[in-house]
């Protein structure tokens, strides 16, 4: 697929230019109804939509959800109100555009009184009444599209009904439990796809009412599928998808009408659809392929994802539970990313229980829906909390598992284990969970992968959680929270000082923004808050947001020698019962000026130009892939794109949300990938949007030995400025 294609799924299609062109000779206003006359009017939908933002309360409060809170993480518009509902006059000149609007919408078209005209309306025609609405024009799409898996919901609501008994499904049904909830996100019709944005991410029109024949992959399919699909597909969490990433391929590459349109009775996931698009519809004759991976034994037991995808967000958020007080709560995991390998129990039939395939958590548990029951699911059971994923949207030809034969073959760690599952939820996954004598031994013999001696990560920049327990009383040690003050105050590594990571630079309305300060204002602005000295052994954490790089940074610019990151996130201290404390930021004697021998460890925008003409330096750009690509959120720079010459490696492919780094042979292998090698004599620059997650990406590089490492303090934001 081309990257102009790819364009074109991200962005209005060009094809609009060329209907506005045709909308510059209009129709006659004498001839619209009242709906087109106001929905076509700028100004007058402009002053509608800022009396009804204006006029707006709070909504009524839902136990969980409900319409104003549809309870799932989304794309956000990026446009105000009155471009949702304002129709591109264009439209009208289309073949859809010469049906009156009432006759999809209802309404009252003869009357120029807002309320009175949106009256019997209906805003989902194809959701309200599919056959009417499109049935006439496109029978045969309708035909099955009406139950496809899109439009109807049965599969979830079966899932749903296996987990309960008769009673419990029935109240559950009576008090329109899957109404209020599954459904403001598990529906759409036909325009959900062709004209407007779903209603599960804001509802909508996404071009003016101008319908599309392929759905746009940014505002509908991504919108709606963005956690955790889209966030896998892009590079949320690690190097993207290789179809995305190096093809520029969408959705509607692989999934296109046939299948989203196919019927869905009868089957059980989108997997079971004969029309699915599978691997080998491109990738063919693999048994007789160069890679030794593609034998018999492993496509016969095995998904391809199981050796091709990389670790992948569980599912979340929308499933229902109760907190302390009893009120209904979302609860799920979605900061937890992994990958696990299970054993599919659930929907190939009893002859393939033994191949091995992904599985993806959705947290599930058996008091959800306990606000409306008033009891456990009574058939909790009957379905596996572990689920088979599929395809997790994160696909590359070399992984991990596929570097090396024994990173699969006796790594126990991929396998999802008894010990991964709680006790309370073993005998529903009994199918899924991977027995121990299941798991594919190590192979003797075999070299193991090769690494510099002595390893390049023979640094004590990184400690972990049983070093700082055991260090925890040292005189020397000074462990630094730099999470925000709320957090830290509610609970705290026993000892540790709090200082934000924002003092490390300027703010983001300074000019210019974000920059690192001076090694003296730091020494300054550290001493202040900390007992610091030069002789402190300094250990620094957060909470997976990636704050702790600026102040490793920081300190070394000042010239301290003895700075280390704890290596997990305060959750993993937590959560091990390790000693905590609560309350305000201890007090401290001043101490002496801090004898500052400044290292250079920043380098300015114009200096990092020329050295980029002179092939001296490795620009890593540490930011998700579809910002490096120039397809994602990319504020506050000027515009999307990237440093011309940088690789990407986006920092979440080393560091998890729980702020847990990898451990250090993996975190050499990807490096390898990119052409860092251990020795390398080019400078090493990490850059990023603005310098967080660059001095992240410092922080790690600096714990592997690396030492000609310099943070990019400008990012992508200052270059965008600069070289516009």
């Amino acid at each position: 697929m081309s990257v102009s294609r790819f364009g074109r799924a991200l962005v209005l299609p060009l094809a609009l230019f060329t209907l506005v062109l045709v909308a510059l000779t209009p129709v006659s206003a004498a001839t619209l109804s009242s709906c087109a006359k106001c929905h076509t009017d700028k100004d007058r939908i402009d002053e509608l939509t800022s009396a009804i933002i204006a006029q707006t309360t709070t909504p009524p409060e839902y136990p969980f959800g409900g319409p104003e809170k549809p309870g799932c993480v989304v794309t956000p518009a990026p446009f105000d109100l009155y471009e949702k509902v304002l129709v591109n006059p264009a439209f009208l000149q289309t073949s859809h555009g010469s049906v009156p609007c009432q006759d999809c919408h209802k309404g009252n078209p003869d009357t120029d009184d807002p309320a009175t005209a949106h009256q019997g309306m209906l805003r989902l025609p194809s959701m309200t009444n599919l056959q009417a609405s499109c049935g006439s024009c496109h029978a045969d799409i309708v035909k099955t599209a009406k139950d496809s898996l899109h439009a109807n919901p049965t599969i979830l609501l079966d899932t749903m009904r296996k987990r309960c008994t008769p009673a419990q499904w029935q109240s559950l049904r009576e008090k329109q439990v899957p109404e209020r909830h599954c459904m403001k996100c598990h529906a759409s019709g036909c325009g959900s796809c062709h004209v407007s944005r779903p209603v599960a991410s804001g509802g909508g029109l996404a071009a003016g009412h101008l319908f599309k024949k392929t759905p746009e992959f940014v505002y509908q399919c991504a919108s709606c599928h963005t956690v955790p699909v889209e966030n896998d597909f892009t590079g949320d969490s690690s190097l993207g998808d290789v179809h995305y990433r190096d093809a520029h391929m969408v959705c509607t590459d692989c999934h296109g009408g046939e299948e989203m349109h196919a019927s869905g009775v009868g089957v059980q996931c989108r997997d079971q659809l004969p029309q699915r698009s599978h691997c080998t519809d491109c990738h063919k004759n693999l048994e007789q392929g160069a890679i030794r991976l593609h034998d018999a034994t492993h496509l016969k037991k095995m998904t391809c994802t199981v050796c091709h995808s990389q670790a992948y967000k569980n599912c979340g958020t929308c499933h229902l539970s109760v907190d302390k007080e009893g009120k209904p709560v979302a609860h799920g995991d979605l900061g937890r990313v992994e990958l696990k390998i299970g054993l599919d129990a659930e929907h190939n039939g009893k002859g393939n229980k033994t191949k091995f395939v992904l599985v993806r958590q959705i947290p599930v548990l058996p008091d959800t829906y306990k606000a409306y029951l008033g009891e456990d699911l009574g058939n909790f059971n009957a379905l596996p909390t572990y689920k088979y994923s599929g395809s997790p949207h994160n696909i590359q030809r070399k992984t991990w598992q596929t570097a090396h034969c024994n990173n699969c073959h006796g790594n126990h760690d991929l396998f999802l284990t008894k010990k991964d599952v709680p006790a309370a939820l073993q005998a529903a996954n009994k199918g899924v969970i991977v027995p121990e004598k299941r798991i594919p031994a190590a192979i003797p013999g075999l070299i193991p992968m090769s690494f510099d001696t002595p390893p390049p990560w023979a640094s004590p920049a990184r400690v972990d959680v049983a070093w700082l327990q055991e260090h925890l009383h040292d005189p020397d040690l000074l462990i630094l929270d730099v999470r925000n003050r709320d957090p830290y105050e509610e609970s705290h590594i026993a000892g540790a000082y709090n200082i934000c990571s924002c003092f490390m630079r300027s703010k983001n309305t300074d000019k210019p923004p974000f920059a690192i300060h001076a090694p003296e204002k730091l020494a300054a602005l550290l001493q202040e808050r900390l007992p610091l000295t030069p002789d402190k052994r300094v250990v620094i954490y957060d909470d997976g947001s990636a704050t702790r790089g600026l102040v490793f940074m920081a300190l070394e610019r000042i010239g301290h020698k003895k700075v280390s990151f704890l290596e997990s996130g305060f959750a993993t201290w937590e959560a091990a019962g390790l000693p905590t404390e609560e309350g305000e930021h201890p007090d401290f004697e001043p101490v002496a000026p801090y004898p500052v021998h400044a290292k250079d460890v920043i380098i300015e925008t114009e200096e990092l130009r020329k050295k980029m003409e002179t092939n001296t330096v490795i620009l890593i750009d540490a930011r998700k892939v579809s910002q490096h690509l120039g397809h994602g959120e990319h504020k506050p720079a000027k515009h999307a794109g990237h440093i011309p010459g940088a690789v990407n490696l986006p920092l979440r492919t080393l560091v998890n949300t729980k702020g847990e780094v990898l451990p250090p042979d993996k975190l050499v292998w990807y490096l390898r990938n990119i052409h860092v090698y251990p020795g390398v004599r080019a400078t090493l620059v990490t850059s990023c949007n603005t310098n967080q997650l660059a001095s992240e990406m410092y922080m790690i590089l600096r714990s592997l030995g690396y030492e000609n490492v310099v943070v990019h303090g400008g990012s992508w934001v200052e270059w965008a400025e600069m070289m516009k």
